[in-house]
């Protein structure tokens, strides 16, 4: 297990563990809206999947909603 930041809170995660995977679980199933950052970078989806979260990372995942 790893320490991360996710959206601001301090979790655990399975270590290794890919962007990708980290979004899905987070997101669930449509992540397809999503933006997602790692260590203040925007990530674009096509990397999702070769990054590997690590100990001490911070991941904002960011989805729209509506409302009024």
């Amino acid at each position: 297990m790893i320490k991360v930041m996710i959206n601001g809170e301090p979790r655990r995660i399975a270590s290794p563990s890919r962007l990708a995977d980290l979004v899905a679980i987070e997101a669930g199933e449509d992540s397809k809206g999503v933006a997602v950052g790692l260590n203040r970078r925007v990530i674009p989806r096509p990397e999702w999947n070769r990054i590997r979260v690590t100990e001490g990372d911070e991941v904002e995942i960011i989805a729209p909603f509506a409302g009024g």
